[in-house]
């Protein structure tokens, strides 16, 4: 056998050995870059689930606050209608004294002439 022969055999040899006793280490660095990776998008997931939570609060906090002031608004113009209302049978009141002192007037005074009419 030429020394040659031998000599690329044994290059080849160590070469062979070399990764050999590589491809461990790097299948264990890819293993940990892995692991690294998964727990970042573990992180980002717990971020992405904690801003989901806050605007979900934030959303039902701006519905109550609306629901809130729809109901204050509802009594308010109830709150108005019903002073409305108590004007109107006030004023309807006053009127029907107007009527009532018309009459008496007319009955005492037939001729007297009514203001504005």
């Amino acid at each position: 056998m030429p020394t040659w022969l031998i000599v690329v055999i044994i290059v080849a040899a160590v070469l062979l050995i070399g990764i050999a006793l590589l491809i461990p280490r790097i299948r264990a660095r890819t293993a940990e870059r892995r692991q690294v990776q998964a727990q970042q998008h573990l992180d980002n997931s717990r971020a992405a689930s904690l801003q989901a939570e806050r605007e979900r609060a934030v959303a039902q906090e701006q519905v109550a606050a609306a629901r809130r002031e729809r109901i204050e608004a509802e009594q308010r113009v109830a709150e108005v209608e019903r002073d409305a209302q108590g004007r109107h049978s006030e004023a309807d009141r006053l009127a029907e004294e107007a009527r009532s002192h018309e009459e008496r007037a007319a009955k005492l005074n037939p001729g007297l002439q009514q203001n504005g009419r």
